[in-house]
Parts: structure tokens; sequence; C-alpha cells
């Protein structure tokens, strides 16, 4: 049996609790990061490739979970929460395709939401990849965009929006590549 981690941090502040735990169904070692309740970002590392090894065992497992959750506590200490939110929006189906929000720490500038994604297989960018993403507002038109991935598998959505109607905006995210769908939500929060 695997045993997680849970840490409080303080930092200017802010509350942060981290959560870390071993996600055997999904084959990903997850850490979480909380402020006031809320998630504010996650970091999943797959560990699939690992499952297969005859030197792999729950032991080893913990002590990948535990390196994962020590890295997170101290950028939450360093203040580098927003690198570790970077990294952390690709959590990758059974298959590894993987829907990666890449600058998930500084999305609003100058009252344009500006969204950057990676889309991936078994960690290779996929070129052209579709994504289509849907800003959904309370009082107002959705606004729909539709992109396809660059050759490192990037791609990115601007998406012009008044500072008050950010906060109350679901934000749903589809890639596609061949035979492989990922579908994510978001909702945008101000942090810190």
């Amino acid at each position: 049996m695997i045993f997680g981690f849970n840490t409080d941090v303080k930092f200017k502040g802010t509350v942060y609790h981290i959560q870390s735990e071993a996600r055997k169904h999904d084959q990903h070692l997850q850490t979480q990061v909380f402020v006031r309740g809320r998630c504010i970002g996650k970091k999943a590392t797959p560990y699939g490739e690992h499952a297969a090894d005859p030197d792999f065992s729950d032991d080893k497992m913990h002590e990948m979970l535990k390196v994962q959750h020590k890295g997170v506590v101290e950028a939450v200490r360093e203040g580098r929460v927003g690198e570790v939110l970077h990294e952390t929006y690709g959590i990758p189906t059974a298959n590894g395709f993987t829907l990666q929000w890449s600058n998930a720490h500084s999305v609003v500038q100058e009252g344009v939401v500006v969204m950057r994604f990676l889309v991936s297989l078994a960690g290779a960018p996929c070129n052209g990849a579709r994504l289509i993403s849907k800003v959904v507002f309370p009082d107002r038109e959705p606004i729909f965009t539709e992109l396809k991935c660059d050759v490192g598998g990037s791609v990115e959505t601007r998406v012009p929006a008044e500072d008050e109607g950010l906060e109350t905006a679901s934000i749903y995210v589809q890639a596609h590549y061949g035979d492989h769908i990922a579908t994510r939500k978001y909702r945008l929060r101000q942090v810190g």
C-alpha cells in the first residue's frame, strides 16, 4: 500500500496545502496544490513505463512520490508555485495522449485571455493536432476557437475579455489527434 503526503506551506500570507498520492488506476503520481480548499493546480507524473520493470515496487513508487512532493513543496516555499503549475495541467490519458495547459500561472494580458497548450502522445509532440476551445460566460455568447498545433505540439488561443467576466467563465478545451481525444475544463481565478 502506498501512503500519500500532505504539507501546508505559508508564503506571503497565503497557506498552500500540498497533497500527493499514487493514482494506481491511472498509473500516475499526482500532487495537487490547494488554496482555501480550492485546487489551483496539479502535477502528474506517469509511471506506467516503469511498472513492467521487475525492480519496480511499491517502495520505489513511494520514493518517486516523495521526491515529487518535496519538489512541489520547495517550489511553493520559494515562491515558484507558478512554475510548478506551468508543468502540471497535462494529466495523460491511459493511452499516453496529453493535453497540457502550459501557461496556467499567467493567462490574462491587457484584457486578453492568452492560453497556451501542448499536445503530445507518449511524450512526442503532436504536429497538426486540432484544438477546439470554448469560453463560456454566464451573461453573453460563448467564444469558440479552433486551431492546429505547430511542429512542437503547441498552440496559443487568444480571447478578448473584460476582467470582471473572467472569474465567472468556464473554459472547455478539446484536443484531437488521429483517434485520440483529450478534453479538459478550466476556470480562471486570481491567485495570490
